[in-house]
């Protein structure tokens, strides 16, 4: 049977993907979610890449990702980074090296 799991990035815990318990994030879904199965995003900025564990055999059986209706939800892999500082006419922000975590070493910009 097919399943509908519901993700909402204001939800403050992490939630097991039913509509009064949402997933936070996007990839929480698509890492269960299958062939014939429906993601419904909510309202929100999702800043995370998403890597679905599992394909769908068909047109007609796939998994799809929607938004929730009457929401406009986003999904960016862009980082909000804050805090930056004039030293002159060069612009600095300090960028914590667990924005990089699970990345290998050669896209770290730091090492």
């Amino acid at each position: 049977q097919a399943m509908v799991y519901y993700v909402f990035s204001g939800n403050p815990r992490r939630g097991n993907g039913t509509k009064s318990n949402p997933f936070q994030t996007i990839q929480q879904a698509a890492d269960i979610a299958r062939a014939g199965d429906t993601v419904e995003i909510g309202e929100g900025t999702y800043r995370e890449w998403v890597d679905p564990q599992y394909g769908g055999s068909s047109d007609k059986e796939r998994v799809t990702y929607r938004a929730s209706e009457g929401t406009t939800p986003v999904v960016s892999g862009a980082e909000v980074f804050g805090e930056w500082k004039s030293m002159g006419d060069v612009w600095v922000c300090e960028i914590d090296n667990r924005v990089f975590a699970g990345v290998s070493r050669f896209y770290n910009p730091f090492l």
